[in-house]
Formats: structure tokens, sequence, C-alpha cells
């Protein structure tokens, strides 16, 4: 969590930055898949800082994502029991941080790259099995892409883009067992390790995102 807080500081901190002229601001929304079907709301300063030709830009975003297998979630997690009709979903949230830059050989096409933090939740339920659990995790990672702007007023402009993002391991915690990728399990279920664990849950790891929207310049 405190890393968290870090990441929003500092973002909070280089948008605040007064340069020399004065910087424009733009907000957005895109939605589309992005590891799921979800979205993300954003805003982004142009000339943040004299003389450097990029834009910064923080978002938020949210996705609602396949949660994985749930018998074999079940077994790495609880137990070897096959009763209950088994139900699941997942969701994750995040921040990205992106620096963004025009491609001068392709006009209205800019390029975007960045740090990247995900929290996920995978739900299980099992009716009638008597069972239900969450796993959660959260990660760090990087993500870049290319995204084209194409004006419809003075002020705002259609978006299309597209790019890929990549997270690290982390920790899978579920029911009362912890499966990490750099320690022994915590009470972990018969001999699985945590490559048992990532298959049966669906965790940020390699994102493909596509996504369409609206970005508009605020003030005048």
């Amino acid at each position: 969590m405190n890393r968290v807080v870090s990441f929003l500081l500092l973002s909070v901190v280089l948008i605040s930055v007064r340069p020399a002229v004065a910087a424009e601001v733009h907000t957005g929304a895109q939605f589309g898949a992005v590891g799921g079907l979800g979205g993300d709301l954003y805003l982004e300063v142009a000339d943040f800082a004299q003389d450097l030709p990029v834009d910064l830009r923080i978002g938020f975003e949210y996705q609602a994502r396949d949660a994985g297998d749930p018998m074999a979630a079940r077994r790495v997690f609880i137990n070897n029991n096959t009763n209950g009709t088994p139900e699941s979903s997942a969701s994750a949230w995040g921040a990205r941080l992106d620096l963004v830059w025009p491609l001068d050989i392709v006009p209205n096409v800019y390029a975007f790259g960045g740090p990247r933090w995900a929290s996920f939740t995978s739900s299980f339920e099992y009716i009638g099995g008597n069972e239900n659990f969450d796993v959660v995790s959260s990660h760090w990672g990087w993500g870049g892409g290319l995204e084209g702007r194409y004006p419809i007023s003075p002020s705002a402009s259609f978006v299309l883009g597209g790019g890929l993002d990549w997270f690290l391991g982390s920790e899978l915690d579920g029911h009362d067992t912890i499966y990490s990728p750099d320690l022994d399990p915590v009470n972990g279920r018969e001999d699985y390790e945590y490559s048992d664990a990532d298959d049966a849950v669906n965790q940020p790891r390699f994102e493909w995102r596509l996504l369409l929207g609206f970005q508009y310049r605020l003030g005048s």
C-alpha cells in the first residue's frame, strides 16, 4: 500500500509542476479490451516541463476479467472436494503513469509508456457445496503502445489506441493459503506450487489493450 501511495503522490507532484509556459490539460475516457472488458479515465498535461517534448498522463482503470478455473482453484487453495456448482467472477483495477510523445513520421499518432500498478480479485463460489473464497493479488509492471488522435472539434478528439502491459508475478492469497513466486507456500495444499496457483486463476501478466474513446482539452 505504501508503494501505491508513493505512486499517486509522484503523479500528483509531476502534474502539479508549473512550466515556464502555460500547460495544456486534457481529460479523457477510453473503453474496450484491457485484459477483459473495461476502460480508463485519465488526465494528461502537455508542456508540463520546459523544453521536454512529451506529455505526462495519469490514468485509473477498471476491468472485468475471467476468474480462471474454479475446480483447479478449489484444489490449490482449499481441498479436493468436487461437490457444488461452481460460479466465479473476477475484476482488476489499477493506476497508470505514462509519458506520451508524438511520432513525427506518422500524423496524429502518439507513442506512450510507463509504470503500472494493478489490484486483482478472483471470487469463487460452489453452490450447494458450502464453500466460497477470494484470491487476491497486487502487481507492479510496465506497459506501452500507440494511439491515434483524430480531431472532431477544436477541443475534442476521437482516440483509438492499443498496446501491451506486462506485470510481475505476485503473491496469490486465497482462503488461508498464500503462494509466492519467490518463497515456499504458506499453508499450501498437498504439493502444489506457485505455478499451479498461477494456472488456476487469471491474474494480470501479459495484457493486450485495444481501446477507443474521446479526449477533451480543458480550458479555453
